[in-house]
């Protein structure tokens, strides 16, 4: 068994290294058209960007969410009414420079029962801040704070921006989109001299991934991406956190005693694919799993399955969705998986229902968690989640 997991990460390596070069290759073969279709292009090119200076040098997208939400982990509870602005701004610098920028105010009233966690209903968060550079077509370098949504898998992280760099490089055919990227970033975390024995040594968090995309049948589109991973050196603060949200193979008691006692390095992956029946109606399959290869069976593994359907009824789409999941003990760090599906040691189902205005750009959304402890914990007990969100879209000033 241990030799064919390492077979298949060395191909996937390949494969990997295959994909980063496309790109060059492409560029190579682009340099052979004449000198004359490329004077034309470039005179066309700067006196569109002259003409359009003022609105292709900045873009600001302004989002609003306001949210009440009810969570019920046995002496644990909470009643939180939250309001949210989510500006993103993108700063084309040059064409093949620009700045991306994501952040979030949230401003809330609560009442929270907590036997662990502190709270805080104001609170700041900086979502994305990466600087892109694309010295050719399909080859993206960014630095920065960087999101790690696009690995689309929350039960390895969820939520978080960690600094450091990432590249990608893609290249595309006739129905297809196939990709490679790699990152290296540093989780983020915060302690006091007292949360730890003595300095601790610059924790990291790598990925090498593929992903791929096809849409070249009448009524299905496909997606799909594999990304290897591993944390190291994570400090025992966030060790300590993730004994009481999960995690199983933790020395120590105090804060600063605490450490991981297994390396967390393994494989993600996540699915989608989506049936469209008719201009009305079309339907989503997805899938995400995680695999800690450091660890045997029983504790190693976390996966959500699920579907959903859009039904579109004039300017309204109607987005009801089910979703059923499982985390065991020890994929992943439990300091930095999802929240919403109980962190780690879980098993539950999500329902969802989101009716979005595309006139008004304007969205009603209401969630439904439900996950059950699946090793007993002193930490953690079955947990309920009620979420009532409004988001407006894309708003003008």
């Amino acid at each position: 068994m241990n030799q064919s997991c390492v077979k298949s990460e060395d191909y996937v390596k390949i494969l990997i290294k295959l994909i980063l070069i496309m790109p060059f290759f492409a560029y190579a073969n682009s340099e052979n058209k004449n000198s004359s279709q490329k004077s034309t292009l470039a005179v066309k090119d700067q006196s569109a960007l002259l003409n359009n200076k003022s609105s292709t040098m900045f873009s600001l997208e302004n989002s609003f969410i306001s949210k009440v939400s009810t969570f019920d982990e046995g002496e644990d509870s909470a009643y939180q009414v939250i309001f949210g602005y989510q500006p993103s701004l993108k700063f084309n610098i040059h064409s093949k420079f620009n700045i991306d920028t994501q952040f979030s105010i949230n401003l809330g009233a609560s009442r929270v029962q907590s036997r662990f966690q502190r709270h805080s209903d104001n609170d700041t968060v900086l979502n994305e801040l990466s600087m892109n550079y694309l010295p050719i077509e399909n080859l993206k370098f960014s630095l920065g704070a960087i999101n790690q949504k696009h690995l689309e898998s929350p039960h390895l992280v969820s939520g978080v921006t960690f600094p450091g760099f990432k590249l990608e490089a893609k290249t595309k055919g006739k129905g297809f989109n196939i990709g490679a990227k790699t990152q290296y970033l540093v989780p983020t975390s915060s302690s006091f001299d007292s949360d730890r024995s003595e300095s601790e040594v610059l924790p990291n968090f790598q990925t090498q991934g593929i992903f791929a995309s096809y849409n070249g049948f009448s009524k299905v589109d496909l997606q799909a991406q594999w990304n290897l991973y591993s944390f190291s050196n994570l400090p025992s603060v966030v060790a300590y956190e993730s004994k009481r949200l999960g995690n199983f193979y933790i020395t120590g008691t105090d804060v600063s005693e605490s450490a991981f006692a297994v390396d967390y390095a393994g494989l993600s992956q996540s699915y989608n694919a989506k049936i469209n029946y008719t201009k009305g109606l079309s339907h989503n399959l997805f899938a995400s799993i995680v695999e800690n290869q450091n660890l045997e069976s029983g504790s190693n593994r976390a996966q959500s399955v699920g579907t959903s359907l859009d039904v579109k009824i004039a300017q309204v789409v109607l987005t009801p969705s089910i979703t059923t999941f499982f985390s065991e003990t020890d994929a992943s760090p439990a300091f930095y998986n999802s929240s919403d599906l109980g962190h780690s040691n879980r098993q539950g189902m999500k329902y969802s229902l989101r009716t979005y205005f595309k006139k008004l750009k304007f969205a009603i959304q209401a969630n439904l968690i439900d996950s059950q402890v699946l090793n007993i914990s002193a930490y953690q007990q079955d947990l309920v989640i009620a979420e009532l969100f409004v988001e407006m879209i894309n708003v003008r000033f």
